[in-house]
């Protein structure tokens, strides 16, 4: 049985953690993010009144905590030698290891990173795939270095990628497959029977933290574009379109075929006439109370925007007005 701890935040993190204990080894500790990101006054408050998944279900298995305020600190290297750990195992989190602790566990600092590395390296893999239309993704486990998500992949499991994910749909399903994968992971560790196999650096690729640029849309994109960006950010931000001086809320988006003649909008059906086809892109082709159907450079694909909302807490309450008056 190896003895692992297991730091990083959000669902990954809870999911790695019952993992270890479902592929029947044991977590000797836990270390979360919010200890190295939030204030101690602050983080007292939020423990009070909105606690972290990952820390209620760390501390209802009786699982000590680690309060350290850096991975690279003398004191967290102390902890992780004094309970006698086999494996540090990372799920989401923004710290550079330094080598001096990724060497402290007696067997290895792995982290487990949601995209099939070497590809889509960075903090924002769900989003980045997304956005580039990507059909699979997946989950890898690998050695820690001192560089972000480069070291030796230990395993890797392929996640498919339905045309209706969003960036939150498809963390889920990534967090399920790290879940369900360690007990592969860590026997295979343990009896030896896993070969660490050097990232191939020719084929990488890394994405950077995302911008308040990169959540604008605009019709010089085509309509799988426009939809791909708003799903990637769906639900941890909103894009934006500029329209008469004024910025809406993107709420979901749909790519709409003007060939079939007919789209939906929450169950309630539309017609298309044939003159809809080859418009110029941005054009408004429909629209309702909350929603807009515009062209696009696909002469045969409208992207339909919906739940859009003008942007600002006093202006929100005029969108159907403003709706109503664009042409």
């Amino acid at each position: 049985m190896l003895k692992v701890v297991v730091i990083g935040s959000s669902e990954m993190a809870s999911s790695l953690l019952l993992g270890v204990k479902e592929a029947g080894h044991e977590v000797v500790g836990f270390l979360r993010y919010e200890r190295i990101s939030i204030s101690q006054p602050f983080l007292f408050l939020k423990d009070l009144f909105a606690p972290s998944d990952f820390f209620m279900l760390a501390k209802s298995q009786n699982i000590p905590e680690i309060k350290v305020k850096s991975v690279n600190s003398e004191k967290f290297r102390k902890i992780i030698r004094k309970l006698n750990a086999d494996i540090v195992l990372v799920g989401t989190w923004g710290e550079k290891f330094s080598q001096k602790s990724i060497i402290t566990p007696k067997i290895a600092t792995i982290n487990c990173h949601p995209s099939l590395l070497p590809t889509y390296r960075g903090p924002n893999p769900y989003m980045a795939v997304l956005m580039n239309g990507e059909e699979k993704t997946g989950v890898t486990f690998h050695l820690m270095d001192e560089k972000y998500d480069s070291g030796a992949i230990l395993l890797q499991v392929e996640v498919p990628i339905s045309f209706s994910d969003t960036g939150y749909t498809l963390k889920l399903k990534c967090v399920k497959v790290a879940r369900d994968s360690l007990k592969t992971l860590l026997d295979g560790i343990e009896n030896s029977s896993l070969n660490p196999i050097p990232q191939n650096e020719n084929i990488s690729s890394y994405y950077k933290r995302i911008t308040s640029k990169d959540i604008y849309i605009n019709f010089s994109m085509g309509a799988n574009e426009i939809y791909n960006k708003v799903r990637a950010f769906h639900p941890w931000a909103f894009c934006y379109l500029k329209i008469k001086n004024e910025f809406l809320k993107i709420g979901y988006a749909q790519i709409v075929d003007l060939n079939r003649h007919e789209f939906f909008v929450k169950n309630k059906k539309y017609n298309l006439p044939d003159r809809y086809l080859g418009e110029k892109a941005g054009k408004i082709l429909l629209k309702g109370d909350s929603w807009l159907l515009f062209s696009t450079i696909d002469k045969e694909k409208a992207i339909l925007l919906e739940d859009v909302k003008l942007y600002g807490f006093c202006k929100g309450i005029l969108t159907k007005k403003f709706i109503s008056l664009l042409k």
